[in-house]
C-alpha cells in the first residue's frame, strides 16, 4: 500500500507487523472502530496524521500478483 501526495510516496507498508506500524495500528483500531489484524497477518496498514488535501492510495500485489483488496479509512481526531 502506498499513498500518495501528487506524484510523491509520502507513506508505505507491506507488512503491518513491521517497525512501529503495530504499536499505531494497536493503539487506534479500536478508537476508530476497526477490526484487529491478526498478529501473524502480512496485512498492510498505516496510521497517518495528513494536512487537508488530495491523496491517491495504490495498491499491488506482492510481486505482480493480483486479488481482491479492501481499503478503509478512518478519520481519528485524537
Amino acid at each position: 500500500i502506498e499513498v500518495l501526495f501528487g506524484n510523491s510516496v509520502i507513506a508505505s507498508n507491506n507488512d503491518w507487523t513491521e517497525g512501529t506500524v503495530v504499536s499505531q495500528v494497536n493503539t487506534v483500531s479500536p478508537i476508530v472502530g476497526a477490526f484487529p489484524l491478526n498478529d501473524n497477518s502480512r496485512d498492510a496498514a498505516l496510521v497517518l496524521q495528513l494536512n487537508p488535501g488530495a491523496y491517491t492510495v495504490q495498491v499491488r500485489g506482492a510481486a505482480g500478483t493480483s486479488g481482491t483488496v479492501l481499503v478503509e479509512i478512518y478519520d481519528a481526531d485524537l
